[in-house]
């Protein structure tokens, strides 16, 4: 059976990261010049996977808004935003909140149910 989908755990608060994550959700930190969960789904989509489960946590409003393409600006006035929403045009990304504790295993079990047995 081929993988297609893929889960990303991001629903801590970032305790680790303080002061940072206080006005800015860790998983939309920047790495150079994209945010730290751009590269996993980077990898996940040159793995060939098509469906990405993000298991959220509070606030996320800045992350929605991040993945939310039918307010960006017109094609071709910026390269980088073209390239970024052709990454993206051919995938489905699921949010889905995580109510419970936190904890390593906790995303998985709530992600379970988009992935197959």
């Amino acid at each position: 059976m081929k993988v297609t989908t893929g889960v990303i755990a991001a629903a801590g608060s970032g305790t680790r990261m303080l002061p940072v994550t206080l006005g800015y959700p860790k998983e939309l930190l920047p790495i150079i010049n994209q945010p730290a969960i751009q590269l996993i789904i980077d990898e996940y989509l040159a793995a060939g996977l098509t469906r990405i489960v993000i298991i959220t946590g509070e606030n996320t409003a800045p992350l929605h808004r991040q993945y939310d393409l039918s307010n960006a600006p017109p094609r071709g006035k910026y390269a980088a935003l073209d390239d970024f929403v052709d990454r993206l045009q051919n995938i489905e990304i699921i949010f889905e909140p995580q109510a419970g504790p936190y904890g390593n295993g906790t995303p998985l079990v709530v992600g379970s149910q988009y992935v197959p047995a």
